[in-house]
């Protein structure tokens, strides 16, 4: 009779990401909510944003009026200088950011 180990399902689930483009996604897009939550300016809390993350290296950013785009946009440099290490870390080479429709 065989005796096996169980394995713990935290090491599984990784196991699963590694090599899973879909699944490294979502954990990246959870990481990037966290982050998101930390910027030092209280007005994007208010804002309503839309958060797109896709493979090919794209964050976009949707805003639900041309207000809230245009502060995002006026906002550029303090977005590209806290979401620096997440964008290096996942490959994100370009910040887009557009109307929701």
């Amino acid at each position: 009779m065989k005796r096996t180990e169980p394995e713990k399902v935290s090491r599984l689930l990784k196991d699963l990401i590694k090599d899973n483009d879909l699944l490294k996604l979502a954990e990246a897009h959870e990481e990037l909510g966290r982050l998101w939550e930390t910027i030092p300016d209280a007005t994007f809390s208010n804002l309503s944003l839309e958060l797109k993350l896709s493979t090919d290296g794209v964050l976009e950013i949707l805003c639900p009026s041309s207000v809230s785009l245009n502060y995002v946009r006026l906002r550029r440099p303090l977005l590209e200088s806290h979401l620096s290490g997440f964008m290096q870390k996942h490959g994100i080479s370009c910040l887009v950011f557009s109307l929701k429709n």
